[in-house]
Formats: C-alpha cells, sequence, structure tokens
C-alpha cells in the first residue's frame, strides 16, 4: 500500500491524519473489507512517522471497530462493524444536543421514506412478522408492561424490512436518540402508541401498495410526539 501523509489533511493530530488517511484508502478502492493492514513498522516507515503514533492510530480504528487485532496475527479490515459497537455518528448527534424540534423533523423526512422503500420491498411473512409485532406490543399494553423500547421496535422492524444497510444504520441511530426523550417525557402513552401502529399495520399490509396512505398514517403517528416532546 503506496500511502504518503497528506500535510493538507486536517487532525488534532498525528494518529487521527493516520486515521483519516487509511479512510481514504478504504474509500477509494486501495483498502478493502476482509484486508489485512501492513504492519506498524511498514506504516511507519511508508507514512514518515513513529510507530507509536501509527499504535495509536490503530487503536483508534479498533475502538471505532473498523478493524480487529488478534494477538499474532495481522490486523485485518473487519467485513462488517458488529452490532454491539459504539455508532460514532450516533454520539456526534447526542453532543450535538439539536433541539426535539429538528430531531422530530429528521425523523419525519427519514421513516417516511424508509417506510415506503420498506413497503415496495415487503413479503408476504414481513407482513406477517409486523402484524405479530403489533399484536404483541397490544398484549403487552393490555398488561400494562409496554415500553419505549417495544414502541421503537416496531419502527425498527419496518426499516429492517428495506433489507438496505445504510437505511438500516440510520435508523437505528435515529430511533436511539428518539429514545432518551420519550423515556424522559411524563407525556408518552401505549395506548396512543397501538393505534397509530395499528393504522400503519393495515396501509403497509394490504395487498396494494398504498404509499399516500401509508405516508398519511406515519404523518399522523409521528405527529403524537409533538405533544410528548413539547415541540411547539
Amino acid at each position: 500500500m503506496g500511502m504518503i501523509l497528506d500535510e493538507n489533511i486536517k487532525a488534532e493530530n498525528l494518529s487521527e491524519r493516520i486515521v483519516i488517511l487509511i479512510k481514504k484508502a478504504m474509500m477509494e478502492g486501495e483498502l478493502k473489507p476482509g484486508d489485512n493492514l501492513p504492519s506498524e513498522q511498514e506504516l511507519a516507515v511508508s507514512l514518515g512517522v513513529g510507530k507509536s503514533s501509527v499504535r495509536e492510530a490503530i487503536k483508534m480504528l479498533q475502538v471505532l471497530g473498523i478493524v480487529e487485532i488478534k494477538q499474532g496475527r495481522k490486523t485485518k479490515i473487519r467485513k462488517k462493524i458488529g452490532g454491539d459497537m459504539l455508532t460514532p455518528l450516533l454520539f456526534e448527534f447526542i453532543l450535538q444536543q439539536s433541539p426535539n424540534k429538528e430531531l422530530y423533523e429528521f425523523r419525519i423526512m427519514f421513516e417516511v421514506s424508509a417506510s415506503e422503500l420498506a413497503m415496495q420491498k415487503a413479503t408476504t411473512e414481513d407482513k406477517q412478522n409486523l402484524k405479530k409485532e403489533y399484536e404483541g406490543f397490544v398484549e403487552k399494553h393490555k398488561l400494562g408492561v409496554a415500553t419505549v423500547e417495544d414502541d421503537i421496535k416496531f419502527h425498527e422492524m419496518i426499516v429492517e424490512i428495506t433489507r438496505n444497510e445504510f437505511v438500516i444504520k440510520i435508523g437505528k441511530t435515529v430511533f436511539e436518540l428518539f429514545k432518551g426523550p420519550l423515556l424522559n417525557s411524563q407525556k408518552y402513552s401505549s395506548e396512543i402508541a397501538c393505534e397509530d401502529h395499528r393504522k400503519i399495520v393495515e396501509v403497509f399490509c394490504e395487498d396494494v401498495p398504498n404509499y399516500s396512505k401509508l405516508r398519511e398514517a406515519i404523518y399522523d403517528s409521528l405527529n403524537t410526539y409533538i405533544k410528548v416532546l413539547d415541540i411547539e
């Protein structure tokens, strides 16, 4: 790998610049998922930096879930980030501390598009599973044990039906951000959520896709959160 440290890269320190350079090599196809990284010594020589900077950069990539390090083996670029890894994008959104109104607007924009894609791809089995998820939520509500997490799981299932990894990962980040404000709200109602889910399921599971009715059902569902999140 013929990488040369770019002096124009803006970063706090050498380690961050190395991380950015490796990211660039991955984006341009010079490094691919499953590839072994050059050794620390090889990277240090090719980049003209110390091994300590390379070692720190690799540790940063490991924390991000980009590479895996095994004793006695070369460092390898992961083929897929594990579901249990921390999402840097989520922390970036949290630190940004945007008002609930912006989060709400983003969720509407995202969820309408994602749900339309899911409807387009949904199989009979997908629709049956979504109905079961809704029915399970209703049962939990009747028992008084329905939670915000159960509510969010319903919406995550729709996003997963898209079978689009980009959509799924962004969706889980959006829902995770929504979880905090909902848990802290005294106005959340699982009864209202049940009714909102019912409307979405009925439209989503129709034999002939009706995107306008789906959009209407989602808007009705998400408009509930205007009061729950005290959005003006």
